[in-house]
């Protein structure tokens, strides 16, 4: 009898144990804004897959159509916690304030952007643009890849009738026949093509434009919650393995999140697509480049091209994985 006593005593005392051990686990609440755009695959993975909860995170979302839009929207008026945006917009903030930091890397790829045109409108070649109505999102990264594609093809903005559109309203703008071209990425190019038919043209630029996206935060959110960081990075981690070993399922997560585009769109571009966590001096250099591109062209009326090394935070990635990072501080 005293051996059952005893054997029901030990039972309860290890289920009590459990039990505190429970609560004393508490979840971190995170706002993210997240940019819906298949640059943020690693994000709609570790979300599908419960990599965040995993590692007791409590993540509200709110989506929005672009980095560019996630970060002013929601980042800097204290809306999210953390965002992702690719270079040009975190370059252009660079140029106005310090307060955003990037914590990691988390796509790379050197063909994610398109030229969407209307055969109609006398269209059949890159050259054919000049002196046609040609609209993208304002310094934005696809804004800098017409810039890019522009040169590429022996052309300039000024030789152009430019105008600027949120991204969201691009496709209906060229559908409807108010402009002739746009310079944009998934899911608006297939939007477009969807609503155009045959009378859609779409140019790309393979290795002209090496874009990134990167998960960003405000320095004193940081400061403040190194241990939320911590977990958020190794979410990512988790993410990233997932993707690599597992691409389909990776590529039927994020079509799916993106809704309107097509599993086989993702799948077509796959291959050129960096699932990366990391933080490398490349990214400096082209944000240097793209930064001086802001000079030139008067989106910015600063003369001094910002620190970027100061603007991101190695050490977080690097104690989780240093092999990832190669910034020279």
């Amino acid at each position: 009898m005293f051996r059952v006593l005893l054997l029901a005593f030990a039972t309860l005392f290890l289920l009590s144990c459990g039990s505190q051990k429970s609560k004393d686990v508490a979840f971190q609440k995170v706002r993210l804004a997240l940019a819906m755009q298949p640059t943020n695959g690693l994000t709609m993975v570790a979300l599908e897959k419960g990599y965040f909860k995993a590692h007791g995170l409590d993540v509200e979302v709110s989506e929005h159509p672009s980095g560019k839009r996630a970060m002013h929207d929601a980042l800097l008026v204290d809306k999210a916690d953390i965002a992702s945006a690719a270079d040009v917009p975190i370059v252009k903030n660079a140029f106005v304030s310090d307060e955003v930091i990037s914590i990691a890397t988390v796509f790379s790829a050197d063909n994610v952007n398109r030229i969407i045109a209307r055969v109609d409108a006398d269209i059949k070649t890159p050259q054919d643009l000049k002196g046609k109505r040609v609209a993208t999102q304002y310094a934005s990264a696809v804004h800098f890849f017409m810039h890019v594609f522009l040169l590429e093809n022996g052309m300039d903005e000024s030789e152009l009738s430019v105008s600027y559109l949120k991204a969201e309203e691009l496709p209906k703008a060229l559908s409807e026949g108010k402009i002739d071209a746009f310079s944009m990425r998934e899911p608006y190019i297939s939007q477009a093509k969807n609503l155009l038919g045959e009378n859609a043209i779409i140019f790309a630029a393979p290795g002209a434009y090496r874009q990134i996206e990167n998960v960003i935060t405000k320095k004193i959110f940081l400061k403040k919650n190194p241990e939320l960081i911590k977990r958020y990075l190794l979410a990512l981690l988790d993410a990233e393995k997932f993707t690599a070993d597992n691409p389909e399922k990776a590529q039927q997560i994020i079509a799916t999140r993106l809704l309107n585009t097509p599993n086989g769109k993702i799948k077509e571009n796959w291959a050129g697509y960096n699932f990366r966590v990391a933080l490398e001096q490349t990214s400096i250099i082209l944000m240097e480049d793209i930064a001086r591109w802001m000079l030139y062209q008067g989106i910015v009326k600063d003369k001094k091209v910002p620190n970027f090394t100061e603007r991101m935070a190695i050490d977080p990635l690097k104690k989780y994985k240093p092999e990832a990072v190669n910034v020279i501080q």
